[in-house]
């Protein structure tokens, strides 16, 4: 094993892939922020678009939802391209650790060792979904080998644990809800909808 220090980040920071990507850096930050910015641009444009067409109709309040539910998105999309960023850094520097330490790096696309046998002893049968990253393995001062993963582990709850079905029935309800504020019919019943 290695101590984690000031000089070892000065090393792995100051040559290959990860001194190439630090130095592109401040581009890629950029040009990531210029694509935010302008697919946040677009979202707001058309949720104006779509509120100021339907604003003299009587769905007002389904033109408010839809451009709602439209910043969300183009939010999370904005952000995205944000994340990319972020990513392009993380796996050379995590696989230049791997390699002063003397371990292997995976950086997703893995089944963890043991994992199988041991998630039922461990979690039940509860588990809706699993999703491993950043595996570190390699063998300690004694010879034993072993393994460090992140794991997000999910439990899914309410009618459906898959997340495109749970957030339609989730717009269906709220839509139901503001169709029933304005004391209108319901349109359509979220369990029955999908």
């Amino acid at each position: 094993m290695i101590t984690y220090s000031d000089a070892l980040s000065r090393d792995i920071c100051g040559a290959g892939p990860v001194a190439l990507q630090i130095s592109s850096l401040e581009d890629r930050r950029w040009s990531g922020m210029v694509r935010f910015w302008a697919t946040l641009g677009v979202g707001i444009s058309v949720a104006a678009i779509l509120v100021y067409a339907l604003s003299g109709s009587r769905q007002i309040g389904t033109g408010i939802t839809l451009a709602i539910v439209i910043l969300i998105f183009a939010g999370l999309f904005g952000y995205v391209q944000l994340s990319k960023v972020a990513d392009a850094l993380k796996v050379p520097a995590l696989q230049a650790i791997a390699g002063k330490a003397g371990l292997a790096y995976r950086d997703k696309g893995f089944d963890p060792p043991v994992f199988a046998e041991a998630h039922t002893l461990l979690f039940g049968n509860w588990l809706s979904s699993q999703v491993f990253t950043d595996l570190f393995s390699g063998t300690d001062e004694n010879g034993k080998t072993f393994a460090l993963y992140e794991a997000v582990l999910v439990r899914g709850r309410g009618r459906s644990t898959d997340i495109l079905e749970a957030s339609a029935r989730a717009y269906l309800a709220a839509i139901n809800r503001l169709r029933s504020l304005s004391k209108r019919e319901t349109l359509v019943s979220p369990h029955a909808a999908v």
